[in-house]
């Protein structure tokens, strides 16, 4: 008992805990996985300042005038004590951070990073309209309503088999066109990455998009538009009997009719995948009939019911079912990944007074999605989402006393997300 109270009196008396674990945990990962050393090399000034955003992004969605708030209340305090995060300072590291030579070094350092084969390989492209309140000269304004707004495009890019994303760039709003993915494809090549197989949305898919795709010699992949004149004639011709057992495919744990039939595009060839989803049909149809009422007409009614769950991929070359639906799924996973720069970043209504800033910002969400990436991938082994974890970690706190910091007792749960990401939490921290 005595060592006990000798032990206790070494410590101040608290009155306070801070924010631990998520901070920790993500920080310790970012280490242990050298995404660390892979930033320290983009030769900014103040390094504390650079982790201490990465993290404040990644663990919350509050703007950045919350963030010096956020750094003095929690753990980040104690591992970047030289962070400078007022407002000032923060838009004076973005413009440093948005420097066009901070991003030409870091991606080769990247790509070595990756240590994969980025090859002739099957590309993600996704586009997101960023709504940005204040006024940049690369950014047209328009009208709506007699409110003023400016319009942007983030185009990001992934590789489909791996999860990280490879690179992004922003678009003026009136130059969005196909132009602009052949524009990425030859930056990209100038990194030594040959891409011949594209994966794109079907807001792409169209006559005018189409055949600057095929100058190129690039393959694609496709999902049609319900706007494509030819969308409804598949459906009427192909649905009614779509569902026979030689179209029946298991594909892991969803079950799916498929016809593969050969259609003519846009003067070209291609092969058309009719799909239906039969889990998702029966979700859709349940929601559908929710919402019946006497305003419905039975024309409608009876034309919408057979094609709930049914979709429609096409492809360029000549591809088998299930690679289709494994390349088509996995593009919605990766969509996922993505999803963290368009909302959980909170850059869908970016709110930066110079372009230089919102540069600077594009690349911050950036080196977050590497991150979020990472762990994503790694928390898979346990079956955790990335945001499950974080919910968490995040009810994890430490007490502070005057020369140490003493973490809670660990759950299970905190002590089955460390072990995955290869995090030893230790039971006191000196200062």
């Amino acid at each position: 008992m005595d060592k006990i109270k000798n032990n206790i009196s070494t410590f101040d008396k608290t009155d306070y805990s801070i924010d631990f674990g998520d901070i920790y945990v993500v920080n310790e990962s970012i280490k242990s996985s050298g995404l660390a050393s892979l930033f320290n090399n983009c030769y900014l000034n103040n390094k504390d300042t650079l982790f201490s955003l990465i993290l404040f992004r990644l663990l919350s969605k509050s703007a950045n005038f919350f963030a010096a708030k956020w750094w003095e209340t929690s753990f980040a305090k104690y591992l970047f004590p030289t962070a400078e995060l007022t407002i000032p300072q923060i838009n004076n590291f973005l413009v440093d951070l948005g420097d066009k030579t901070v991003f030409n070094n870091f991606l080769p350092n990247y790509f070595n990073y990756l240590q994969t084969d980025l090859g002739l390989s099957h590309v993600l492209f996704d586009i997101s309209r960023l709504h940005n309140e204040v006024n940049m000269t690369f950014i047209p304004s328009y009208s709506q309503y007699r409110s003023f707004y400016h319009k942007i495009n983030l185009l990001l890019v992934n590789k489909i088999d791996c999860s990280y994303p490879l690179y992004y760039k922003y678009i003026p709003e009136h130059m969005l066109d196909i132009s602009s993915i052949k524009d990425t494809l030859d930056e990209i090549s100038n990194y030594n990455i040959n891409i011949n197989k594209i994966i794109v949305g079907s807001d792409y898919c169209s006559e005018n998009n189409i055949y600057p795709i095929n100058d190129k010699n690039i393959n694609f992949i496709t999902k049609l538009s319900p706007k494509n004149d030819i969308f409804s004639e598949l459906l009427e011709k192909y649905v009614p009997s779509l569902e026979s057992l030689e179209n029946f495919i298991k594909f892991g744990h969803k079950n799916l009719f498929v016809k593969k039939i050969n259609i003519n595009l846009f003067n070209r060839d291609i092969n058309a995948f009719i799909c239906l989803d039969v889990k998702k049909r029966d979700i859709e149809k349940q929601k559908f009939l929710n919402h019946v009422d006497r305003y419905m007409t039975k024309d409608y009614f009876n034309y919408a019911l057979p094609y709930f769950g049914v979709f429609i991929l096409a492809s360029s070359y000549d591809i088998y079912p299930t690679e289709i639906l494994q390349l088509y799924y996995y593009q919605y996973e990766n969509e996922l990944i993505f999803d963290f720069l368009k909302t959980d970043s909170d850059i869908l209504s970016a709110r930066y007074t110079a372009p230089a800033v919102f540069k600077g910002y594009l690349f911050l969400c950036f080196l977050c999605s590497i991150v979020q990436s990472y762990l994503s991938e790694s928390l898979k082994k346990i079956n955790y989402t990335y945001m499950n974890a974080l919910f968490d970690l995040n009810k994890y706190h430490c007490r502070v006393y005057s020369n140490r910091l003493v973490p809670d007792v660990t759950s299970k749960e905190i002590r089955t997300i460390a072990d995955c990401l290869s995090v030893q939490i230790p039971n006191l921290i000196d200062l």
